[in-house]
C-alpha cells in the first residue's frame, strides 16, 4: 500500500523504520555485553570441594575468542546554532533640506543616533569648505551674496569628537535683483514689460496685481521681456519680476523690483481751470508711463520763472518735424487742456489705428513737438490774479496796470506784453502794458517770445516742416497766404483745407489781415520771415475763457487734427 500513500507519509514510515532498526541494534548489543560479563564471572569462580576432602577438578573451558564490543550509536542530537554576532550599526546618513530666506539659507537636517553635535561646512565659489557653525540642534542659518554660488554640508559628531557621518554637499545659487523694469505702453489694453538680463538666471517670474489685489503670477519666461494683453482700462496695476536658478536640492530666487504701471487717465479735463502746476506733473507722468514715445525739454523761463516746455511724441531722430504752439494768450488756457490731452490720446494709442493708419508709423517719420503752454505766466493771473505772480516787483507794477480790469480776462504776460504782438515781423510798438494788445518796446523782447523763436530756429536745422498754432475763441481756422508762393503757400492751404475738414471749423477769411493782428504776429512771423506752412485754430465759441462744458465738442472736432496733419508730411 505504500505506493498509495503520499511523499510525506512514506518520508515518516521511512525514518520511523530506520530509527527501529538503530535501536533494535544498540539493545541487541548491549545483551551480547552483558552475556559476555556473566561467563567471565563464572569462569573465574573458586573451585568446590568433593566428598573426599578434595577439591573438585575445575574444568576449564575451551578457549574461545573474546567478543567483539558493539558500541550503540549515540542517538542524533541537533546541533546547537551559535548565535552570529551583529555587526556595528552604520550610522544615519544626514540628509539636508534647504530653504531660501532674505539673504540667509536655512539649512536643517535629520537627527542622527548618537550625534551629540553638528558642524555646518560652507564653501565658497573657488574655495574650499570652511566651518562656520557648531549646534545641538537639527537647523542653521548661512549668509550668502546674492549672484555667488555656495556648497554647504553637515557633519555629525559623537562624543569625544567622533564623526559619525556626513551629508552630501548642495549647491546652491541666488540670484541678484531683477533691475530696471520698464513699461512700454502699448494701448490702453496692453503693456510690455522690459528688463536687463539677470547672471545665472535659468527664467524669469512675472507677477501683477491689481489695485488692492494680492500679487498674481502670470508668466514664467526665458526672455527678459513680457507683453501682458490682459489689462482693463482705467485701472492702477503694479508688477514684479523674480529671476530664477534652479539647482538639483533647490529652488533660488533673486529680489524683484517693482513696477507701478496706472492705466487710468492722466489729463483730466472735468474741471474749469486747467493750471499750470498741473500741466508740468501731466507731463512729468506722461513721460514715465510713455517712454520712447513721450518725452519733453524745458526750453526757457517765463518772465516770473516759470519754465516753457517742449512736449515731444514720437521718434526724436525723426527727418522731419512739425511744431504746435499754444496758449499764448493767457485766458486761452483752455487750449493747453485740448493739447496736453491731444498728446496722452496720441501715446494710448500709439500702437493702433486711426485715420486709416497705425499712430507709431504716423510719429516714427514724422515727430511732433508740443509748446502747449506759452504763456504761463498770464494763465496763472487769468485763473488765480496777480497775487499768484511771485517776483514782487512784476506783482506791484502789474497792480499799477490792471486797475479796474477783470484780471480772469487776461491775455498779455507778466510784464503786461501781448506775446502775439511781439514776434519780429512787421514789428510796430503799440499801446502800452496791460492785459492786452501791448507788443512791448522792442520786437522779440519777451522771454517767452525769445525762447520761442530760439526752439523754431532749431526745429528748422533739423527740417522742420510746418506749425500749428491753437487759440481761443471762434470754431475758425486760418489759412490764408497771400503773396506766398511754392511749397510754402501749397502746403499751407492743404494744411488748412484738412483742418477745416477735421474739425468742421468755418475760414476766417472775413477776418481782415488787419482784424487778425498781423503786425507782430506769430504766424505771420513764421511763414513770411522763417517760411514755413503755418495755420491758426481758434477753438471754442464766442465766450473765453471757455467754460468746460464745451470741452467735448471742442475735443470730438480736434482729437485727431494734429495726427492728420503729420500725415500731410510722411
Amino acid at each position: 500500500m505504500l505506493h498509495k500513500l503520499s511523499n510525506q507519509k512514506r518520508t515518516i514510515l521511512t525514518l520511523t523504520g530506520v530509527f527501529f532498526i538503530l535501536f533494535w541494534m544498540g539493545t541487541f548489543s548491549q545483551y551480547r555485553v552483558n552475556a559476555g560479563y556473566r561467563t567471565e564471572v563464572a569462569q573465574t569462580a573458586e573451585p568446590t570441594e568433593t566428598a573426599g576432602g578434595q577439591p573438585e577438578p575445575v574444568t576449564t573451558p575451551p578457549q574461545t575468542a573474546p567478543p567483539v564490543q558493539t558500541v550503540a550509536p549515540s542517538p542524533m542530537v541537533t546541533p546547537k546554532v551559535t548565535a552570529t554576532p551583529k555587526p556595528t550599526a552604520t550610522p544615519k546618513p544626514v540628509k539636508l533640506r534647504l530653504k531660501q530666506q532674505k539673504r540667509k539659507m536655512k539649512v536643517t537636517w535629520n537627527k542622527v543616533p548618537g550625534a551629540v553635535s553638528y558642524q555646518i561646512y560652507v564653501k565658497k565659489a573657488g574655495g574650499s569648505f570652511k566651518k562656520v557653525k557648531t549646534t545641538k540642534k537639527k537647523k542653521g542659518l548661512v549668509k550668502y551674496t546674492a549672484g555667488k554660488t555656495y556648497q554647504v554640508k553637515v557633519v555629525a559628531y559623537a562624543k569625544k569628537h567622533k564623526k559619525l557621518s556626513a551629508s552630501e554637499s548642495y549647491r546652491f545659487f541666488v540670484p541678484k535683483k531683477t533691475k530696471r523694469i520698464n513699461i512700454l505702453y502699448q494701448s490702453p489694453k496692453e503693456a510690455e514689460l522690459r528688463w536687463n538680463k539677470v547672471a545665472g538666471a535659468d527664467y524669469y517670474l512675472v507677477y501683477r496685481k491689481s489695485g488692492r489685489g494680492s500679487y498674481r503670477q502670470i508668466r514664467k519666461t526665458k526672455l527678459c521681456r513680457y507683453k501682458d494683453r490682459k489689462l482693463t482700462s482705467g485701472v492702477q496695476y503694479r508688477y514684479m519680476v523674480k529671476a530664477m536658478h534652479k539647482e538639483k536640492q533647490i529652488l533660488c530666487e533673486g529680489q524683484s523690483a517693482g513696477r507701478s504701471y496706472d492705466n487710468r487717465k492722466i489729463v483730466a479735463v472735468d474741471h474749469q481751470k486747467y493750471t499750470y502746476d498741473e500741466m508740468v506733473q501731466d507731463i512729468i507722468q506722461l513721460s514715465q508711463r510713455y517712454p520712447g514715445i513721450i518725452h519733453y525739454n524745458v526750453i526757457g523761463k517765463s518772465e516770473d520763472g516759470r519754465n516753457l516746455y517742449d512736449v515731444v511724441i514720437g521718434n526724436q531722430n525723426a527727418s522731419k518735424f512739425i511744431l504746435v504752439i499754444s496758449t499764448l494768450h493767457a485766458r486761452e488756457y483752455m487750449a493747453s487742456l485740448l493739447c496736453m490731452n491731444q498728446i496722452e490720446y496720441y501715446a494710448r494709442s500709439y500702437h493702433e489705428e486711426a485715420e486709416g493708419k497705425k499712430m507709431s508709423s504716423v510719429f516714427q517719420q514724422v515727430c511732433v513737438h508740443y509748446i502747449p503752454m506759452a504763456n504761463p505766466d498770464g494763465v496763472t493771473i487769468s485763473q488765480y490774479g496777480i497775487q499768484k505772480i511771485k517776483n514782487k516787483k512784476l506783482r506791484k507794477n502789474l497792480k499799477k496796470i490792471s486797475k479796474g480790469i477783470d484780471t480772469s480776462l487776461w491775455k498779455a504776460n507778466a510784464k503786461g506784453v501781448d506775446l502775439n504782438e511781439n514776434f519780429p515781423y512787421h514789428f510796430v510798438v503799440k499801446s502800452s502794458a496791460g492785459s492786452q494788445g501791448y507788443s512791448g518796446k522792442k520786437a522779440g523782447n519777451a522771454k517767452e517770445t525769445k525762447a520761442i523763436i530760439k526752439r523754431i530756429n532749431e526745429l528748422k536745422r533739423r527740417n522742420l516742416k510746418a506749425v500749428i498754432n491753437y487759440h481761443a475763441m471762434g470754431s475758425i481756422v486760418f489759412g490764408d497766404h497771400s503773396g506766398l508762393s511754392g511749397s510754402v503757400a501749397t502746403n499751407t492751404e492743404r494744411m488748412y483745407e484738412t483742418a477745416r475738414k477735421v474739425t468742421g471749423y468755418a475760414s476766417a477769411a472775413s477776418y481782415s489781415s488787419g482784424n487778425s493782428g498781423s503786425s507782430g504776429n506769430l504766424r505771420e512771423f513764421i511763414m513770411y520771415q522763417k517760411h514755413l506752412p503755418s495755420i491758426t485754430l481758434e477753438i471754442g465759441r464766442r465766450v473765453c475763457p471757455g467754460p468746460i462744458s464745451e470741452f467735448p465738442s471742442i475735443w470730438k472736432a480736434n482729437a485727431n487734427l494734429v495726427l492728420r496733419e503729420a500725415m500731410l508730411f510722411q
